[in-house]
């Protein structure tokens, strides 16, 4: 065959540059290739490298065959259009495109194989992070080669939920797009979706997930129960989009009072962590943060108070303001006994709940330089409580 005449070639590729295939190329500037004063050359180096820069998407490689066959279409179309040309010029022109062809299957094939991930077994359930992980990637996959509007529909069916694995998507602008356990969610924004006394449990989400992905743990009702549970979610930011999922268990009860009020302290400084100080702090001022007598306080470095919901008077006065019964400094020992590891400080408070005075049991952590509690109250001691005569 005789070699390929680039110059011959380049007047086709108008032609080749209106077939769907390329015209759906993400990042494909036709205009910019199809200017009718670029050199040939130029043209044509463009072209590969746009093909190039696609062939990670294995989508493109699977329509290469299509491709193939088109350009034999119009080839020989043009050949039959003008009969009169000669024959060898036109078969060399025809053999020439094929080559072409053959070249950007052959870059595609080099791409997909490098870029290839060894197969993988699929985690078993009885390893719920792993399994999560797993559950995730697949829907990034299953967006990577069939496109967003697949991947929202699929997600959005029951038949994507996989026992209490669900995916939920969320857009760029935060806005749900899939969520098949609980449909009410779709085409809500973040802000709208909250877990049990308005935790801003989707905002939280947003704010964790990042390209390599994060874990965040947080009380959210399970569709499947009905009850509220302990959920451990994996998102990833993919593409401008939040992709996620996770599994339930369940979480600690208020009977076990210790164990719930470490629990819901553990959840005030993760919310910290997602959405920082401003709204962690706008949210532990809110009535509907209170659950029972478990209530957030949170104090900065110099032992100023920034969130107590439950008596919004403290809110922006010193440690020393929140004192019990006969000015006990009950504010100035919560930041005393404070450390990263945690303390537990017991003293006698007014409950807010029934406004007596009460033995509180808290639970207090130093954390990025504040200071975070909470606790439980029950019946102390009555000055009418005296111990009973006991005979020598």
């Amino acid at each position: 065959m005789a070699p390929l005449d680039l110059a011959a070639i380049a007047p086709f590729f108008q032609l080749l540059l209106e077939l769907p295939l390329l015209q759906e190329l993400p990042g494909a500037d036709l205009a910019d290739l199809s200017e009718s004063r670029k050199e040939d050359s130029e043209r044509l180096d463009n072209l590969i490298h746009l093909i190039i820069a696609n062939t990670q998407n294995p989508a493109f490689k699977e329509r290469l065959t299509s491709l193939d066959r088109e350009i034999h279409r119009v080839f020989e179309a043009a050949a039959a259009a003008a009969p009169d040309q000669e024959t060898v010029q036109t078969i060399e022109l025809m053999e020439g495109i094929v080559v072409l062809s053959s070249i950007m299957d052959a870059i595609a094939e080099a791409r997909i194989d490098a870029a290839a991930m060894p197969p993988t077994s699929v985690p078993a359930k009885w390893e719920p992070d792993e399994y999560t992980q797993y559950f995730v990637k697949a829907a990034i996959s299953k967006y990577n080669s069939e496109g967003l509007d697949a991947t929202v529909a699929h997600y959005n069916t029951r038949e994507s939920i996989d026992g209490q694995w669900y995916m939920f998507i969320l857009d760029q602008d935060d806005i749900l797009l899939a969520h098949a356990a609980n449909p009410d969610f779709v085409g809500r924004p973040a802000s709208a979706i909250v877990g049990p006394n308005n935790y801003p449990t989707a905002e939280a989400v947003v704010a964790v997930a990042d390209e390599d992905g994060a874990w965040f743990t947080y009380t959210f009702t399970n569709p499947a129960s009905g009850a509220v549970e302990t959920k451990h979610s994996w998102m990833v930011e993919y593409d401008g989009l939040t992709f996620g999922s996770g599994w339930y268990e369940r979480g600690p009860s208020k009977s076990d009072a210790p164990v719930y009020t470490k629990s819901f302290v553990q959840q005030a400084m993760s919310l910290y962590d997602a959405v920082g100080l401003e709204g962690t702090t706008a949210y532990y001022n809110t009535n509907e943060s209170i659950d029972g007598q478990w209530y957030v306080f949170i104090l900065d470095k110099d032992d100023i108070i920034l969130a107590h919901a439950a008596n919004p008077a403290l809110v922006g006065r010193p440690a020393s303001a929140a004192a019990g019964p006969n000015n006990y400094p009950a504010g100035e020992a919560v930041v005393a006994v404070a450390d990263e590891d945690g303390e537990w400080l017991s003293y006698t408070y007014t409950n807010p709940a029934t406004g007596a005075v009460e033995t509180k049991h808290s639970w207090i952590v130093e954390y990025d330089g504040l200071t975070f509690g909470s606790g439980w109250y029950e019946r102390g001691p009555s000055k009418t409580d005296t111990p009973a005569y006991t005979r020598a």
